[in-house]
C-alpha cells in the first residue's frame, strides 16, 4: 500500500514509499530507507542521497540529525503552540 503525501487543500503531491528509519544516537545519524541502494551522493554536510537501479531516491543519511533538524522541530512546534492559542 502507497501512502501519499497530501497538502492541507486536499492535493495529493506524490506516493510515498514506506520507509525504513534507523537513528544511532552514537553518531546522531538518522538513516531513512525505501528501498536496495545502488548509489549515494552528499547533497549537502552530512547529508546522503541513496538512488536505486531506477535513479529513484531510496534513502536518505543525515548525520548530526539532533543539530540539523533541531530548529526544524523547534518552528514546527512554536506554530503548533501558537495555532493552539
Amino acid at each position: 500500500m502507497d501512502r501519499k503525501i497530501i497538502t492541507s487543500r486536499g492535493r495529493v503531491i506524490q506516493p510515498l514509499p514506506q520507509a525504513k528509519v534507523t537513528y544511532t544516537p552514537s553518531t546522531q545519524t538518522l538513516c531513512l530507507q525505501m528501498g536496495a541502494r545502488k548509489d549515494g551522493e552528499d547533497i549537502a554536510d552530512g547529508v546522503t542521497v541513496f538512488y536505486g537501479e531506477d535513479d529513484s531516491v531510496v534513502g536518505i543519511d543525515i548525520e548530526r540529525a539532533e543539530e540539523l533538524l533541531k530548529p526544524f522541530i523547534d518552528a514546527v512546534l512554536e506554530r503548533r503552540a501558537a495555532a493552539a492559542s
